[in-house]
C-alpha cells in the first residue's frame, strides 16, 4: 500500500508525450527538496512567494555546485525586505533572481507555482514555497518526461512560459541571436558528415556560451560521446522546429492553455489515486464478510428483534424497527453474495505496490479520455479483464465511481446501540 497522501507513479500519453505523474499531499516540502537535490545541470523555478530557508538552501548549495539556477518571484513585501531571504547570496554564488512586479491592487499578479528541473521533471500545484504553506491542506503534482519529450513536452512548455514571464516585464536573460545559431548548427553538422572531428572544437566553443539559453545540451552530449549520428538528427530536428512557422497568441492565452494543460496532469493523478481509495475500500469490504460477515449479519439480526419488540410497546419505535430489518436484510444478502466471492490473496507488500503500478500504467493506456488511436482496439478487452479481477462481478464499467454493488456495505448500527459513537 502507497503512503497516505501519496499516488504511485503512473505513466500516461498526453498529445503523443509519454509523462509519469504523482501527486503528493503530505511532506510536500521534504519532497521538492528530494527532487532539488537530485537535479544535475538546471533548476527553473517561478513562485509568488517564497519564504522557506530550507528550500533556499537547496537552491543556493545546486547553484554553488555549478549548477544553472533560475529564481522568479514576486518583488513585494512578503518576499523583499527585513528577515526575508537573501536572494543577493544566491545571485553572488552564480543563480540568477528575477524579481517581477507586483503593480498596485488593481493590477493581475504573476501567480506562477512551477519548478523545472534538468529541463524533464515539472512541479506544479497549490504549493507555495512557504512556511505558512506547509499548514495548509496544498499539493503539488510531479510530471517526468520521457527521454525522447524534453524539447517537446511540458517541461519545455513551463520553462517557454518563464522566457515569456522575463520578457514581459523587461527581465530577459541576454537575447540569443537565433539565426547565428543556425547557421553554426548548419556548419557543425556539414563538418560531421565530412567526419571532420578536428576542426569541429572551435565551432562548438562559440555555440557553448548559449548552450544553455537554446538548449543544445543534448547536442554536446551526443559530440562527447562521438555519436554523430545522433548528433547529425539531433541537428537536423532543431533547424527543422526552428524554422518551422508558428502562429502567435495572445501571451495571456498561452499562458492559461499551459495552466489547463497542467490541471489536466493534476485531475489525472488524482484521479489515479482516488482509484487506489477505491480498491482498497473494496478488498475490504470484501475481507469483511470474509472474516466477520456472520458475525455482523448476527448482531443486526438481534437489534431489529430488540425493536421489533420495542414497537410492539412503543408505536414512535415502529418506524426505526422497520429499517433496522431492512438494515440487517440488506446486509445479510449482501454478505452471502461477497462470501462466494474469492479473498482477496494475501500478497508482500511489494508484490502489492508493483502490481497497482502495473494496473495502473495499464488502465491509464486503456482510458476512454487518455488511450492513443492505436491502442483503442485493446481497450474492450482490458475492461473485461479489470471488471473481472480488480473491481469483481457486479460492475459494469472499471472507470464508473461506484465500486461492486454485490459487496456488504458497512452496517449503520442503531443509535441506542452505543456502537456508532465507538466506530
Amino acid at each position: 500500500m502507497p503512503p497516505a497522501g501519496f499516488t504511485l507513479p503512473t505513466r500516461q500519453a498526453v498529445n503523443g508525450h509519454q509523462m509519469e505523474t504523482t501527486a503528493h499531499f503530505e511532506k510536500i516540502p521534504q519532497e521538492i527538496a528530494r527532487r532539488l537535490n537530485a537535479a544535475t545541470q538546471e533548476i527553473v523555478v517561478a513562485v509568488a512567494w517564497f519564504t522557506d530557508r530550507d528550500l533556499f538552501d537547496v537552491l543556493c548549495r545546486q547553484a554553488g555546485r555549478g549548477l544553472r539556477v533560475r529564481l522568479a518571484v514576486l518583488h513585494d513585501r512578503i518576499n523583499v525586505g527585513a528577515g526575508r531571504l537573501n536572494f543577493e547570496r544566491l545571485k553572488d554564488i552564480g543563480g540568477e533572481v528575477f524579481l517581477i512586479p507586483a503593480g498596485d491592487d488593481r493590477d493581475p499578479i504573476m501567480h506562477h507555482k512551477f519548478c523545472v528541473i534538468d529541463r524533464a521533471t515539472v512541479i506544479i500545484g497549490s504549493y507555495n514555497w512557504t512556511k505558512r504553506a506547509q499548514a495548509n491542506d496544498e499539493s503539488i503534482t510531479v510530471i517526468a518526461a520521457g527521454a525522447d519529450d524534453l524539447e517537446t513536452g511540458i517541461a519545455a512548455d513551463y520553462l517557454n512560459a518563464f522566457d515569456a514571464l522575463l520578457a514581459k516585464h523587461g527581465q530577459s536573460t541576454p537575447a540569443i541571436d537565433q539565426a547565428q545559431i543556425r547557421r553554426r548548427l548548419e556548419i557543425v553538422r556539414n563538418l560531421l558528415l565530412l567526419d571532420e572531428w578536428d576542426t569541429l572544437a572551435p565551432q562548438l566553443e562559440k555555440l557553448r556560451p548559449a548552450g544553455a539559453a537554446a538548449r543544445l545540451e543534448p547536442l554536446f552530449t551526443a559530440l562527447q560521446g562521438r555519436d554523430t549520428a545522433t548528433a547529425v538528427a539531433w541537428i537536423a530536428d532543431y533547424l527543422q522546429r526552428a524554422t518551422a512557422l508558428t502562429i502567435a497568441t495572445d501571451q495571456d492565452i498561452a499562458d492559461l492553455r499551459l495552466t489547463l494543460r497542467g490541471l489536466e496532469y493534476q485531475v489525472t493523478a488524482l484521479s489515479d489515486d482516488k482509484a487506489e481509495i477505491e480498491r482498497l475500500i473494496h478488498a475490504f469490504s470484501l475481507r469483511t464478510s470474509h472474516e466477520i460477515g456472520d458475525l455482523i449479519t448476527r448482531y443486526l439480526e438481534l437489534c431489529a428483534d430488540k425493536l421489533r419488540r420495542q414497537a410492539a410497546v412503543e408505536q414512535e419505535a415502529a418506524a426505526e424497527a422497520d429499517s433496522a430489518r431492512a438494515d440487517y436484510e440488506d446486509y445479510r444478502d449482501a454478505n452471502e453474495t461477497a462470501r462466494d466471492t474469492p479473498a482477496p490473496p494475501q500478497l508482500p507488500p511489494d508484490s502489492v505496490k508493483e502490481l497497482t503500478r502495473l494496473y495502473q500504467q495499464a488502465s491509464q493506456k486503456c482510458h476512454p479520455d487518455k488511450v492513443d488511436a492505436a491502442d483503442r482496439a485493446g481497450t474492450a478487452r482490458w475492461k473485461t479483464v479489470a471488471i473481472a479481477t480488480t473491481i469483481g462481478p457486479g460492475s459494469t464499467d472499471p472507470w464508473q465511481t461506484s465500486r461492486n454493488s454485490a459487496l456488504p456495505s458497512p452496517p449503520r448500527w442503531p443509535a441506542w446501540s452505543g456502537a456508532r459513537s465507538r466506530a
